[in-house]
């Protein structure tokens, strides 16, 4: 009888400590987690203090309220959204028709308008306002 209630009280013991163990740990997870999320000390102190106060329901909470991206994910959509408006910026158009044109176009498929004409000494596409040809510099 004696041997039970020593093995009750290290099987006890034992589970209080994981217990308490997995509830710091969460807490640790909570704080780096919600660092990857935000800059801002209140809302990091806010979610640890929540995961810390309330336990699992606290994660669970801090599950459901969490931003759903990292601030690396972010700044990795941000640069891809600026990537595709770039690309849409430099895209040349047909000052005429509108139609898309690409840089070394002579003349636009669409409307067939002059684009640009070639330098006599280099063959390069050049644009029609330029006064010297930027590769060969002939006038």
């Amino acid at each position: 009888m004696e041997a039970l209630g020593r093995y009750l009280t290290y099987g006890i013991a034992f589970s209080g400590a994981f217990l308490a163990s997995v509830w710091l740990a969460s807490a640790f997870w909570a704080y780096h987690d919600i660092g990857a999320r935000t800059h801002d000390i209140y809302v990091r102190l806010f979610a640890t203090l929540m995961v810390v106060l309330l336990g699992p329901f606290g994660v669970a909470l801090y599950l459901v309220m969490r931003p759903r991206e990292t601030l690396d994910e972010a700044y990795e959509r941000a640069l891809g959204e600026e990537a595709l408006l770039r690309e849409i910026e430099e895209a040349e158009y047909c000052p005429t028709c509108r139609h898309r044109a690409k840089p070394d176009y002579l003349v636009c498929p669409n409307c067939h308008a002059e684009l640009r004409t070639t330098c006599g000494n280099c063959s390069r596409p050049r644009e029609l306002h330029w006064d010297v040809c930027p590769y060969c510099g002939e006038p």
